[in-house]
């Protein structure tokens, strides 16, 4: 299955300085993820996905188990849910490759 790219020009992300343009969507395919999180909640993603730690670096899902995130939400378990998902990132955030999801 081949790559997609859906392009934007009438929305906005938000980040950690408020909503930004982005350049659009990108789709791809994978295996999916899950990083459940000390308060419950969750993030379905990618095996390389970043996430930004509580020390302020980017690291990916596969080796955030027994760490904290940067909004203080510690990642307790991490498991594969499914082969050949649809997988979607965003990309050409103005300031940078940082938004707040899920």
């Amino acid at each position: 299955m081949q790559n997609t790219f859906l392009f934007n020009n009438n929305y906005e992300v938000l980040t950690d300085d408020g909503f930004k343009s982005f350049g659009g969507i990108k789709k791809t395919y994978g295996c999916l993820y899950r990083m459940e999180f000390d308060d419950g909640s969750h993030l379905d993603c990618s095996y390389s996905h970043k996430v930004l730690s509580s020390d302020g670096i980017f690291e990916e899902a596969n080796s955030f188990v027994n760490k904290t995130t940067s909004t203080g939400k510690k990642c307790i378990s991490f498991s594969k849910l499914s082969d050949n998902e649809e997988l979607y990132d965003i990309f050409e955030v103005d300031g940078g490759h940082k938004y707040i999801t899920n």
